[in-house]
């Protein structure tokens, strides 16, 4: 769920058949830029089943105590994928 916009964007690379996940809208409602990718040279991160071992499952959504939905491993990945944007390294497939 959207917090609002990021002063961070990022181009995140996805497979075709993901382009239309709600869980991905959300992330472009927040800012970032979401593209269906065939070569990974030109987004900051890729997903995939094959890239970063991300899986359907991961796109879950949980809740804290105080009642605050949030997606964690797209949580992780966005800190990851800024981290290594500001260090000038690329995130790559594993």
């Amino acid at each position: 769920m959207p917090k609002g916009k990021t002063s961070s964007p990022l181009r995140i690379g996805v497979p075709i058949e993901w382009i239309g996940r709600p869980e991905l809208m959300e992330l472009v409602a927040q800012g970032h830029m979401v593209i269906a990718i065939d070569a990974l040279n030109d987004v900051d991160v890729a997903l995939g089943p094959n890239c970063q071992n991300w899986t359907d499952e991961m796109f879950v959504e949980e809740e804290k105590k105080d009642g605050t939905k949030y997606r964690p491993y797209s949580n992780a990945m966005l800190i990851a994928a800024r981290a290594m944007k500001r260090s000038g390294k690329r995130a790559s497939a594993a």
